[in-house]
């Protein structure tokens, strides 16, 4: 047998050689003295557990209120950039937009004088064939 194996054999035997020597009355109150205690200890114990639980519990609700709170910062920010995003991309196309304008103009503009170029040239060959006329 192993030593504690042996300490409870030993104990097993004081407690019945006490026994035996003491009045059974007395060793009925002492039990149940023994287990009243036990009772006591096991009420503590549980209260000990119930605020273990509660704790963890409240530990829980504050960590899902931290991340919540994060989760709610993070996405405030993703929205704030994605507005960012739109209004730049909105710039970018108002931007294109007056660029085609601009381009348009210009090629009007070029067409314009391209024509009073080459009208300015028809008046000038038909000055310089009248000229050649005479």
């Amino acid at each position: 047998m192993d030593k504690c194996s042996n300490n409870i054999l030993k104990n097993k035997q004081d407690m019945k050689i006490e026994m035996e020597k003491e009045d059974p009355e007395e060793t009925i109150l002492k039990l149940q003295n023994q287990i009243e205690n036990f009772k006591l200890k096991m009420e503590d114990f549980a209260g000990h557990v119930k605020r273990f639980e509660i704790e963890k519990k409240e530990r829980i609700r504050r960590n899902n209120d931290k991340i919540n709170l994060i989760a709610g910062m993070i996405f405030n920010h993703m929205n704030e950039l994605y507005e960012q995003v739109l209004e730049k991309l909105n710039q970018k196309e108002a931007v294109a937009e007056e660029n085609q304008e601009m381009n348009n103009e210009m090629w009007k503009n070029t067409e314009n004088t391209a024509l009073n170029i080459i009208e300015d040239l028809k008046v000038i060959y038909n000055e310089g064939a009248g000229v050649l006329n005479e």
